[in-house]
C-alpha cells in the first residue's frame, strides 16, 4: 500500500489540476445581470438533463443538470432560447422581477429521427433501409477504456469484442462472425478516413460509433468492407457558442480478476510423493530411480527452502490515471475544438504499463458557399512489455527463493537433489526489457461547396503517419543453471508506414412532388508506404541506458551485428456511386456500386465491382396504419443485399514470386550461396468477397419509449485463400496460395430498448442478444481438415472442416475415470482384447469413437466450438434528482475454451512446478474426483490432449458500474460552471462462469486457432473515482 500511494503522489495529478485552475480563472469574467433559474420538463412533468439555454443573438448560455435544473445570468427583456434534439424549441422572455421560469418541452416527432454517419454522408436513422447500429460514447465511456475497441463491447448486436490484459493491446473484433481463414477485423475509418487505428484515439474524443453491418451499409467502402465497418466520429464544435472547458479526469487502482491454482512446496512435495510412490508400485520406476529429494536417507529438509507464492510476487495492484481537457464553441462561421489527453495504465504484471499522450484539433470555417474542415490528431505512446513468461512463472518451484546474493545475478534457482528450477520469473521480467514506441499522426483536410441549391462538391485529403520502435535488450546474466546468456544482447526494430487517402463527390439532391432523390458519384484513391529495418547485436562491451528517441543503432560498442529491412507499397484506385429514392416518405431504395483496382493482383483481377441494393417500408406512415399509429410510433421493414470485397489477407507481393536468401548453388564443384524462389507466381489471385443478405424490422412503441430492431442475415464469404492442397513435395516450392474456401455466417439481432419513469426515478434499458451460427462450406478441394496452430508442442487441435464450424476442437474423448482394475478390464472391444491395456484403477478412460478396439488418432474427433451460440449485453441507465447510476451487463454462451494451462500444469511428471489441483487427484481414499492418479510414468497416456481439458466458456459479466453525483444548477452558478460531476466506478466487477483459466475472455491467436488459452496476461478488475468539470 505505501509502494501504492507513493506512485499516486508522484502522478501528474497536481499540475493538470493546476492548468484546470488556470483556465478556469482565464475564462471567467462577472456579470451584473440577475440570476433566473427554472426546471425544464418533458411532456411527463420529468427533468431534462443537457437541454441547451441560450440567451437569444449571443453564444452565453448553459445546460441543464440531470434533474433538469438551470441557472443563469440574465439582463431584464432579453430572451431564453431552450433547445433539445427530439424536442420542439422554446423561447421566453426575462421580464418583471421573476427569477424563476420552468419550461415544459414537447416532442418532435420530425426530430426523433437521429442523424447517423454512413459511408461518405450523413442519413437520418428513419431513412435508413440497412443494417447500421449506433454506439453513443456517453453511454459506452462509462468503463476505464485503455483503447476505444473496449467501449463497443456488448453494446451492440453482432459485434464481438474480446480484451486482453495486456496494457497497450488492442481488443480483437469481429462483425457477424468469423468471414476469412485470414484476417477478421472490420475497417475502421476515424472522422471519414478508412484505415485508422482506433488505438490512437483518446476515448474521450469520441462523439459516436456507427457499425456498418450489412452489404448495403458497407458496399461504399468496397474491397475494404467485407469484415464489416465501424465509423468513429470525434467530438466538434458549436458555431455561435463561447469557449467551453470540458476537463475530465479519473484515478484508481487495478487488480487481477482471478489467479491460478500453484502448488506451495509443502503441496508439490506430497504430489511427487504420490506419483513417484504410483510409478514405483505399477512397476515402472524402481525405488532407486526416485530423486534425491525422496530417497531414503536423504539430508533434503523441506523446511530449509522458500515458499514462494509467485503470483504474489509478479502481480500487483497498479494504478490508472486519465486526465483530458477540452476546449470548444465557434462564432457565427467556425467553430473548433482542442482537446488533450493524458493516460498512464501500469500493467497487474510487475514492470509492464503503457503511457499515452494525445493531442487533437477538430474544426470548421465558412466563406460563402465554402466550408473548410481541418482536423488533426496526434498520439504518441510508450509501452513498457511483460518479458517474463507467464506460463513459466505458473510452473516455477515454490521451493525457489525470489533473492538470493550468493548468485550472480542476485536471484534465486535451485539445482541441488535433482531439482532443477527454470528461469526466475522476477529476474527475468527485471533483467530482460522489452520497450515499445509509437508515434501516430493523422491530419485530413475536409472541402464543401455549394454549386447550386440542389448540387454540391466535397473532398477530402487524410494522411497518415506512424512511426513504430520496439527495444528488446538484456545483460549478461544466469538466472537457472540452464537458463543464461553470456554476452549482452540487443535488438531494435523500427518501422515506418503511412497512409494518403483522398476523395472526391459530387452530390445532387432533389425533390419533385412526392418523390426525392439523393446521388453521388465519386472517386477514391489510397497510397500505403511501408519500410523496415532490424538490427540484433549479441556480445561486445555492455551497452549503456537507453534515453529518449536514440537516432541510430548504437546502443553497443562492438559485437556480432545481424540487420535486415523491408518495404512494400500497395496502391488502389475506386470509382463509387449511391442512388438514395424515397417515395411519399414511405419507400426508400439505395443502390450502390463500388469499383476498385488495387496493386495487390495481377492485370487479368486487378478491378473488383462491388454492388448493394436495398429498400424499406415505412409501415407507419401508410394511411390505412393511421389507427395504431398511438401505439407504433415507428414500423419500417427493410432488406438488403450487397457484395463486398476483401484483400487484407494478401500481403502486397502475394500474387508475385519474390526472391530470397538461403540457396545454394554449384558452381566449379564449389558450393555458393545465392538467391532464389519458393514460392510460384500467381496473377489468378482474385478478391475475396463476401455475399450479404440482410432482413430487418425497426419499431417504436408509445412514442418510442420501447423502441428496437431485429435483424436476420446471412453472410457467404467465398473465394477465400488458402493453400493449394494438391502441390506435390518435389516441386521444391511451397504451395502457393488460391482462391478455394467458402464460409457461411447466418444469425439474429435484436435490440431492445425501454425508457420511462415512477415518480422522480427516470430509467433507461437496453439490451441486445446475438446468435450466430458459422459453417465451412467449401475447401476448394482440400482433402481432410484445415489445421491451426500447433499447440503447446503437442500438435493442432482445432480444425476446420466442411460441414463444421470453423475452428473446431478435435481431440479425445474422455469418460471419466477408472474405478477399479475389473472395471479396467471389463472395457474391451469386439474381440474381447482390453481396449486400454496399460491402464489402472484411477487412470482416465478414453472413447473408442471408431469402435475397433484400439485408441489411437483414428479416435480423435469433433468434441466442441470455440465459437458462442448466443452472445448478449445489457445496459441500466437510472436518473434520480442528481444522481445518476448505470450498470452494464454482457456475456456469451455455448463455446469451449481449450485451457492450456491446466494441460501443462496438470502432468505430475513435467518436471516443473504443478497445479495444486492435483493434491485432488485419484486415490484409494479419494476416489470422487475427475484428475486421474499422479504418476511419472504416464503408461496410459493421462496427460495427453483430451477434452480433459476442454472447458465451458461461457461467463454472465457485471462489466460496469458507475455512480454520478451532479451539483445543483444554483451552486453551480455561483461557482461559475456550468456543470460538476463526481463519480465513483468499478469495471469487471464480478464474472459467473465455470472457467477455471485466468478468464473466460481469450483473443485468438488468429482465425483457425480460437478459444486457446495460454494463460498470458491475466484479466484486471478496476476500481475508479472521477470528476467531471464544464465552465
Amino acid at each position: 500500500m505505501k509502494k501504492l500511494l507513493t506512485r499516486i503522489q508522484s502522478s501528474g495529478l497536481k499540475s493538470l489540476l493546476l492548468t484546470v485552475l488556470l483556465s478556469y480563472t482565464f475564462f471567467s469574467y462577472a456579470q451584473d445581470a440577475r440570476t433566473v433559474s427554472g426546471v425544464v420538463t418533458d411532456e411527463t412533468g420529468f427533468g431534462i438533463p443537457g437541454v441547451n439555454v441560450v440567451i437569444q443573438g449571443t453564444t452565453t448560455g448553459t445546460i441543464t443538470a440531470p434533474d433538469g435544473q438551470f441557472s443563469l445570468d440574465v439582463e431584464n427583456g432579453k430572451v431564453l432560447v431552450f433547445s433539445y434534439i427530439g424536442y420542439v424549441s422554446q423561447e421566453v422572455t426575462v421580464s418583471g422581477s421573476s427569477t424563476v421560469y420552468n419550461v415544459q418541452l414537447q416532442p418532435d416527432d420530425k426530430q426523433i429521427d437521429e442523424v447517423v454517419i454512413v459511408g461518405y454522408g450523413v442519413q437520418k436513422k428513419s431513412d435508413l433501409s440497412s443494417a447500421v447500429s449506433t454506439v453513443k460514447a456517453d453511454e459506452a465511456n462509462k468503463i476505464a477504456a485503455a483503447s476505444p475497441g473496449q467501449m463497443i463491447q456488448g453494446r451492440s448486436a453482432g459485434v464481438t469484442v474480446v480484451n486482453g490484459g495486456s496494457p497497450g493491446s488492442s481488443p480483437y473484433i469481429k462483425i457477424r462472425g468469423m468471414s476469412s481463414f485470414g484476417d477478421v477485423q472490420p475497417l475502421y475509418v476515424i472522422d471519414g478516413i478508412p484505415g485508422g487505428d482506433l488505438a490512437m484515439i483518446n476515448p474521450d474524443d469520441i462523439a459516436s460509433f456507427e457499425i456498418l453491418k450489412d452489404g448495403a451499409a458497407a458496399a461504399i467502402y468496397g474491397s475494404q468492407a467485407a469484415n464489416g465497418v465501424i465509423l468513429v466520429t470525434t467530438k466538434s464544435g458549436a458555431k455561435n457558442q463561447d469557449a467551453k472547458i470540458d476537463f475530465n479526469m479519473y484515478m484508481g487502482v487495478q487488480n487481477a480478476t482471478n489467479t491460478l491454482p500453484m502448488a506451495n512446496s509443502a503441496e508439490w512435495y506430497d504430489i511427487m510423493g504420490q506419483a513417484y510412490g504410483n510409478s514405483v508400485s505399477d512397476g515402472s520406476l524402481t525405488e532407486g530411480q526416485k530423486p534425491a529429494y525422496l530417497q531414503s536417507g536423504s539430508n533434503f529438509q523441506l523446511s530449509n527452502y522458500a515458499n514462494t507464492d509467485w503470483q504474489d510476487e509478479t502481480l500487483r495492484s497498479a494504478i490508472v490515471q486519465n486526465y483530458s481537457l477540452g476546449i470548444s464553441g465557434g462564432g457565427e462561421s467556425s467553430s473548433y475544438n482542442f482537446s488533450t489527453n493524458y493516460f498512464n495504465q501500469e500493467g497487474v504484471v510487475i514492470n509492464t504499463g503503457t503511457e499515452r499522450y494525445n493531442f487533437r484539433y477538430k474544426s470548421t470555417f465558412e466563406k460563402g458557399n465554402l466550408k473548410v474542415m481541418p482536423n488533426v490528431m496526434y498520439t504518441h505512446t510508450i509501452t513498457d512489455n511483460n518479458t517474463m513468461s507467464m506460463p513459466n512463472m505458473q510452473k516455477a518451484f515454490s521451493l525457489v527463493p525470489v533473492y538470493d546474493e550468493s548468485k550472480a545475478s542476485g536471484y534465486g534457482y535451485l539445482n541441488e537433489f535433482d531439482i532443477r528450477s527454470g528461469a526466475n520469473p522476477l529476474g527475468q521480467s527485471t533483467l530482460l526489457n522489452s520497450k515499445t514506441t509509437k508515434d501516430q499522426l493523422q491530419a485530413n483536410l475536409g472541402l464543401n461547396y455549394q454549386i447550386t441549391g440542389s448540387l454540391f462538391a466535397a473532398g477530402n485529403v487524410g494522411y497518415t503517419k506512424n512511426f513504430y520502435k520496439n527495444r528488446y535488450w538484456f545483460p549478461a546474466y544466469i538466472l537457472a543453471s540452464d537458463t543464461q546468456r553470456q554476452d549482452p544482447y540487443l535488438r531494435e526494430y523500427r518501422a515506418e508506414w503511412s497512409d494518403l487517402n483522398y476523395d472526391f463527390t459530387l452530390n445532387y439532391m432533389k425533390t419533385f412532388g412526392k418523390h426525392n432523390f439523393t446521388l453521388m458519384a465519386g472517386i477514391v484513391g489510397y497510397k500505403y508506404d511501408y519500410q523496415n529495418v532490424e538490427m540484433e547485436v549479441t556480445g561486445g562491451a555492455m551497452f549503456p541506458d537507453f534515453g529518449g528517441l536514440d537516432p541510430s543503432f548504437d546502443g553497443m560498442e562492438s559485437g556480432d551485428f545481424i540487420g535486415n529491412g523491408g518495404l512494400a507499397t500497395v496502391t488502389r484506385f475506386s470509382y463509387m456511386s449511391r442512388l438514395n429514392y424515397s417515395y411519399d416518405d414511405r419507400y426508400l431504395i439505395q443502390a450502390t456500386v463500388r469499383t476498385d483496382g488495387s496493386s495487390k493482383f495481377g492485370k487479368d483481377n486487378r478491378w473488383g465491382v462491388f454492388p448493394s441494393v436495398s429498400a424499406a417500408w415505412k409501415i407507419h406512415n401508410e394511411a390505412f396504419f393511421e389507427d395504431y399509429t398511438d401505439l407504433f410510433s415507428e414500423l419500417k421493414l427493410r432488406a438488403s443485399y450487397g457484395v463486398l470485397g476483401r484483400e487484407t489477407s494478401l500481403g502486397a507481393y502475394s500474387r508475385q514470386a519474390l526472391v530470397q536468401g538461403g540457396w545454394w548453388y554449384v558452381l566449379n564443384n564449389t558450393p555458393v550461396g545465392g538467391i532464389g524462389s519458393f514460392e510460384l507466381a500467381n496473377n489468378q489471385l482474385a478478391w475475396e468477397e463476401s455475399k450479404t443478405m440482410n432482413i430487418g424490422l425497426d419499431f417504436g412503441l408509445f412514442k418510442h419509449k420501447v423502441y428496437g430492431t431485429v435483424n436476420y442475415y446471412q453472410n457467404d464469404s467465398e473465394s477465400l485463400l488458402l493453400e493449394e492442397p494438391n502441390t506435390p513435395p518435389s516441386s521444391g516450392v511451397s504451395a502457393p496460395v488460391v482462391n478455394l474456401g467458402t464460409i457461411s455466417n447466418k444469425g439474429v439481432e435484436l435490440e431492445l430498448g425501454y425508457r420511462g419513469k415512477l415518480g422522480d426515478l427516470k430509467y433507461d434499458l437496453k439490451g441486445n442478444f446475438t446468435t450466430i451460427k458459422n459453417e465451412v462450406v467449401a475447401l476448394g478441394g482440400k482433402e481432410g481438415m484445415l489445421p491451426g496452430d500447433d499447440i503447446a508442442w503437442a500438435g493442432s487441435y482445432t480444425y476446420s472442416a466442411v460441414g463444421s464450424a470453423a475452428s473446431q476442437f478435435y481431440m479425445f474423448q474422455t469418460d471419466g475415470l477408472f474405478q477399479s482394475q475389473d472395471q479396467v478390464d471389463r472395457y474391451v472391444g469386439e474381440n474381447g482384447e482390453k481396449i486400454q491395456p496399460n491402464a489402472q484403477a484411477g487412470d482416465v478412460i478414453y472413447v473408442d469413437a471408431n469402435g475397433d478396439g484400439i485408441i489411437d488418432s483414428n479416435d480423435i474427433t469433433e468434441v466442441g466450438s470455440p465459437l458462442p451460440t448466443f452472445e448478449y449485453g445489457f445496459n441500466v441507465g437510472l436518473n434520480y434528482k442528481a444522481f445518476d447510476l448505470s450498470m452494464f451487463f454482457q456475456g456469451v454462451s455455448g463455446n469451449k475454451i481449450l485451457n492450456v494451462n491446466r494441460y501443462e500444469m496438470e502432468a505430475a511428471n513435467s518436471g516443473y512446478n504443478v497445479s495444486s489441483r492435483l493434491t485432488n487427484a485419484w486415490r484409494t481414499d479419494n476416489m470422487n474426483t475427475d484428475i486421474p492418479r499422479n504418476v511419472i510414468i504416464d503408461n496410459n497416456n493421462n496427460y495427453m490432449m483430451s477434452d480433459r481439458y476442454l472447458e465451458n466458456g461461457s461467463y454472465f459479466r457485471l462489466k460496469n458500474i458507475q455512480l454520478g453525483y451532479t451539483l445543483n444548477s444554483s451552486l453551480l452558478s455561483k461557482m461559475k460552471l456550468n456543470k460538476l460531476r463526481v463519480y465513483v466506478n468499478a469495471d469487471n466487477v464480478f464474472t459467473i462462469t465455470d472457467y477455471n483459466g485466468y478468464d473466460p475472455e481469450v483473443i485468438p491467436v488468429n482465425a483457425l486457432t480460437q478459444g486457446v488459452d495460454h494463460g498470458n496476461y491475466p484479466m484486471y478488475r478496476t476500481f475508479t473515482a472521477g470528476l467531471q468539470l464544464i465552465f
